[in-house]
């Protein structure tokens, strides 16, 4: 809640139950992402990158493919990790994918594996609700990769594909075995 700028309120009463009320600060997508627009986060503007976002809530994928398009990045999107691999196949070339951690049927870890497979230099950028923390601690995140914790402003978003497009080296991309689990090392 904090993260957000808001509160929460609870009331409790012994035998009557708990009633919780929770704050946030009123902002509308659109407001976010004009305000997004309008600022240069990038010291390098972007030019004929491609980006493949894979995140199975609608409304997060199309707002983070609202914002990388108004920001000059070529966007593809997909619902799933199977729907990713598809889109690939027909794709000449991805320079990131974002991608969510927890999916249903193919969960971050396991896209990521089969991308190291094809392109092992692929930077990968994974976003979670779940902390880092959490993630790693539940074998879902190795340490040293590309993360962006929901929720996100179309800044901090913009900011950090920057970083990882215009780095000269990419750090390690996690790799998941079969079973979808992160296995150490490079790719």
């Amino acid at each position: 809640m904090k993260q957000l700028e808001g509160y929460i309120l609870v009331d409790s009463g012994v035998g009557q139950g708990a009633a919780f009320q929770i704050f946030l600060p009123r902002s509308t997508a659109q407001e976010q992402i004009s305000a997004a627009s309008s600022t240069q986060v990038c010291a390098v503007p972007p030019g004929s990158e491609t980006i493949l976002v894979v995140e199975d809530e609608e409304a997060l994928r199309e707002m983070v493919l609202e914002v990388l398009s108004e920001n000059g990045y070529n966007v593809v999107t997909a619902a799933s990790g199977a729907e990713a691999l598809e889109v690939l196949e027909g794709m000449p070339k991805v320079d990131l994918v974002v991608t969510d951690v927890v999916m249903p049927e193919m969960n971050g870890a396991a896209l990521s594996r089969h991308l190291a497979e094809k392109a092992p230099l692929l930077p990968v950028l994974f976003i979670s609700g779940y902390t880092e923390d959490q993630l790693a601690h539940r074998g879902m995140l190795l340490p040293d990769v590309h993360f962006l914790a929901k929720p996100f402003s179309p800044e901090k978003l913009l900011e950090t594909v920057c970083r990882i497009l215009h780095r000269e080296t990419h750090g390690p991309i996690m790799r998941a075995n079969n079973q979808g689990r992160p296995m150490k090392g490079r790719p």
